[in-house]
């Protein structure tokens, strides 16, 4: 079975090049255009507070995919006044030692059935389970990931959604096939 679903989201994936190990990062900058504005990089490296971090978790909902340390959100709201200290002070330390630890940067990506009887892995959602402290880490992040990722990018941003793209496209094509237009079109 992991050699199907290797081979099949190797598949998703493609091919590495070569050649893009020998571009110019200036390149991707420039085709980027982005440059991240010195209020919001001061804001990722200000320092985190307990009050911060306390509102991570709990505006999270209990429902989420538990990380490999087997603890949902949910217990961490219901234990805050017995675990709290120690996330706090287990993100704070990321935040002041910049290397997180091995044990909080780790996932694990479960399949979950899209059917009843699946046959095939395309059959399967993949979803990621990372730790409850990793999800705190990165979620001073997502206040700028949506200035970061290029609109192309839709599915990656809350708000966004990956169908966007397709409805532009359809609209886009719409009436390519056509050999004349209507007068009211022009």
């Amino acid at each position: 079975m992991s050699k199907e679903v290797i081979s099949f989201y190797s598949n998703l994936i493609g091919t590495t090049d070569n050649m893009v190990k020998d571009i110019d990062p200036n390149l991707l900058k420039d085709l980027l255009n982005y440059s991240m504005p010195y209020e919001a990089s001061s804001s990722l490296v200000k320092e985190i507070t307990k009050e911060e971090i306390q509102k991570v978790v709990f505006c999270q909902g209990n429902d989420k995919a538990l990380g490999l340390d087997g603890y949902t959100l949910f217990f961490f709201k219901n234990s805050w006044n017995i675990v709290g200290e120690d996330v706090v002070a287990a993100v704070k330390f990321f935040f002041l030692n910049t290397p997180i630890h091995p044990a909080f940067n780790f996932t694990i990506i479960a399949l979950v059935l899209k059917i009843p009887n699946p046959s095939a892995v395309k059959d399967y959602r993949s979803i990621s389970c990372c730790s409850v402290i990793y999800k705190i880490i990165v979620r001073r992040l997502t206040d700028f990931l949506p200035e970061i990722i290029t609109l192309n990018q839709n599915a990656f941003i809350r708000g966004r959604s990956i169908i966007d793209n397709t409805l532009l496209v359809q609209e886009m094509v719409k009436g390519y096939g056509r050999n004349s237009f209507p007068r009211d079109a022009l």
